[in-house]
């Protein structure tokens, strides 16, 4: 890391910490209204954070991903619906590399105002037609789509009643990009963790979507397009589950934190000895702090090492998914193996909503029914190492 590139991480992650009273001024009234509070999206925005991975070509910072890393790590620490929704915003720049020249300079330019949600999944069905694709669909967990500009939405390409099917036998998967007026957002959204999100439901009914604003899904599977003015050589998908684990680092901190605040002055129902003072208790917090700092250097280790032989222009392989996807699923299920061990040492103080712990116990094991960290990922990188070909799932 350069000294320049080493001054901007720090500021953006200053930046991060910067927001720790709006955010906890907020957080309570995001988690009752099941999405982020407005003016804690304003002092967000504000910042510039959801600008930070736009491409220099558009006018961007184009940050270093391991920052923005640790940027999503520290803002889910003040708060993991927050971070996640930072997640999720913060990304919409690395889009960029994967859509045609002339719709990232109209969506994704810095400054441009816009804002990426919406939902990867391809269940909408997409007729083609003149220019484009005609639409229909609805998709789920689509965070921060009431803040959206554009909704980001997957579809499979049809002839007649089925779908159409590539040279080697596969659907042919795209992904489009809406503009959010066109779409009807449908109240889903009551869930156990990861309640300030606003990950609700949109549905569209024949939108037409002009074909430059469209991508092949397994493009994000497989990276970019070489061109000039890539930004971010690794795949997209790859990069995704990195930033999801990121969030759940974040949360395991604010959880061990938590913890040690509440045990300095908690004695145990008809003890008498502080809750900080047990053996019992010094072995769990022990455990739990090996068990998030080793996840954290294995994710940060493994991420490091692969976008940086990527970007000196080495050619994506398997290999590199595999030991992408295998750091991020196992740092995510890490977080909430830490989160457990903690949240189970607190005892009754631990299931009140008023609890920190509490919230980061339900926000912790959200994360991990992500498609992109599921454990599932695990056993595809596990069926890779013996030999058989990498998966996304059976």
């Amino acid at each position: 890391m350069t000294a320049t590139s080493a001054i901007a991480s720090a500021d953006w992650i200053e930046t991060a910490k910067s927001l720790a009273g709006a955010i906890a001024s907020y957080r309570d009234e995001s988690e009752a209204l099941r999405q982020m509070a407005p003016a804690l999206f304003e002092a967000i925005r504000e910042t510039g954070v959801f600008d930070m991975m736009v491409p220099k070509a558009l006018g961007g910072p184009q940050t270093d991903f391991e920052t923005h890393l640790r940027l999503l790590e520290e803002i889910s620490r003040q708060d993991g619906s927050t971070g996640w929704n930072v997640m999720i915003w913060s990304a919409q720049g690395m889009f960029a590399d994967y859509f045609s020249p002339e719709a990232a300079r109209e969506i994704l330019s810095k400054g441009s105002g816009n804002l990426i949600a919406g939902a990867l999944n391809p269940t909408g069905m997409g007729v083609e037609v003149e220019g484009g694709f005609r639409v229909s669909g609805r998709w789920s967990f689509a965070s921060g789509c009431q803040y959206a500009t554009w909704l980001i939405a997957g579809f499979v390409v049809m002839d007649g009643e089925h779908p159409r099917f590539g040279a080697e036998g596969i659907p042919e998967l795209r992904l489009g990009l809406i503009p959010a007026g066109n779409c009807e957002i449908i109240d889903t959204w009551h869930t156990a963790g990861l309640k300030g999100t606003g990950s609700h439901d949109f549905q569209v009914r024949d939108t037409v979507i002009p074909i430059e604003r469209t991508v092949m899904l397994p493009r994000l599977f497989i990276g970019p397009e070489p061109r000039p003015g890539t930004a971010y050589r690794t795949p997209f998908a790859d990069l995704g589950g990195t930033t999801l684990a990121a969030v759940g680092l974040g949360i395991a901190r604010d959880a061990i934190d938590s913890f040690k605040a509440m045990a300095a002055g908690k004695t145990p129902a008809i003890g008498i000895t502080p809750l900080g003072s047990l053996h019992t208790i010094h072995e769990k917090v022990g455990r739990a702090e090996a068990l998030l700092r080793s996840a954290r250097a294995y994710l940060f280790e493994t991420v490091r090492g692969v976008t940086s032989v990527h970007q000196a222009g080495a050619p994506v392989e398997d290999d590199d998914r595999a030991a992408m996807r295998l750091a991020a699923t196992y740092a995510a299920h890490c977080a909430v193996e830490t989160v457990d061990v903690v949240f189970d040492a607190a005892g009754g103080s631990s299931v009140y909503a008023s609890s920190r712990l509490e919230r980061c116990f339900r926000n912790a094991h959200m994360i991990t029914h992500h498609m992109l960290v599921s454990p599932t990922n695990i056993e595809m990188v596990g069926q890779y190492l013996l030999g058989g070909g990498l998966q996304i799932r059976r």
